[in-house]
């Protein structure tokens, strides 16, 4: 080091946060993606914040749920699995800023994010599990009040479980749609006195920023496309739009792929749909 120079070494909140939590199952269909540490990345991170229950312990029902709802519950654990395989799950989507010493230049950016291509492919399927379109049924919350419906029925000792088990996952699911999973990890670092502040607190929601991309850009080029354009022209903003639109699905994305390890738990007869069994 040279003298007049001092060192700062700093650590990210995620850091912080994902160096100190033991995932207490393994991340679910890490073992289908071609970077299963980026999984356990993203779970170590919903576990500080939600402490999910393992989706693989959900009690199965007594009963299946009738053909129409089964087929559906199969077809969200199939689409899980082709989540859980994305290139934009398991690729590098990040930003980097570089701050000149001279205040006369301007900050440089450099990103290295997934193609347009990969991003479209990926949010057409992301799209089916977050859906509100009764259309899509074998959406989330679709898939979700199958489950609810099917235990409400049940005459079991597990009725109770269940019940609870569901809410967390609706609850860590409606707790993402306001703020991305990594300000949600800031904000219980800075509740816990650990660290000051939370970037990205209280700006676009996920919800409207999903929808702005889905419905402006990347599905269709509709009335939302003005929300991305009015970033367009400054690096920085672009970049940092594009890069929270990522965390965001990224967050919720991994909240999907767990809860199909819930939905095969719950009917074991989707495991003879999907393996072709009668």
């Amino acid at each position: 080091m040279n003298p007049g120079q001092i060192k700062v070494e700093g650590r990210s909140f995620e850091w912080i946060a994902t160096s100190t939590t033991s995932l207490r199952f393994p991340a679910p269909l890490a073992h289908l993606a071609p970077n299963p540490e980026g999984f356990e990345f993203w779970w170590k991170m919903l576990e500080f914040v939600f402490g999910l229950p393992s989706p693989a312990a959900f009690p199965a029902l007594p009963r299946a749920p009738r053909r129409a709802d089964l087929d559906a519950l199969t077809r969200y654990i199939h689409a899980a699995e082709e989540l859980a395989q994305s290139e934009l799950l398991n690729g590098r989507n990040e930003m980097t800023v570089h701050v000149p010493d001279d205040s006369n230049e301007r900050e440089r950016v450099e990103t290295t994010f997934s193609s347009n291509e990969i991003t479209r492919g990926f949010t057409t399927l992301f799209r089916q599990f977050h859906s509100k379109d009764t259309s899509d049924p074998a959406r989330f919350t679709r898939v979700h009040e199958i489950l609810r419906q099917a235990n409400d029925a049940a005459d079991d000792t597990h009725v109770a479980e269940r019940r609870l088990q569901l809410d967390a996952w609706k609850r860590a699911r409606a707790s993402l749609l306001q703020e991305n999973l990594k300000v949600r990890v800031g904000q219980k670092l800075r509740d816990e006195g650990r660290f000051p502040a939370v970037p990205g607190e209280g700006q676009m929601s996920p919800t409207t920023l999903i929808s702005a991309y889905q419905y402006g850009d990347l599905i269709h080029w509709g009335e939302q496309r003005s929300t991305l354009a009015a970033v367009r022209g400054d690096p920085f903003q672009e970049a940092y739009q594009r890069m929270s639109f990522l965390d965001a699905v990224a967050g919720l994305a991994h909240v999907y792929i767990g809860f199909s390890l819930l939905v095969r738990s719950a009917t074991p007869e989707t495991e003879r749909s999907l393996t072709g069994e009668s």
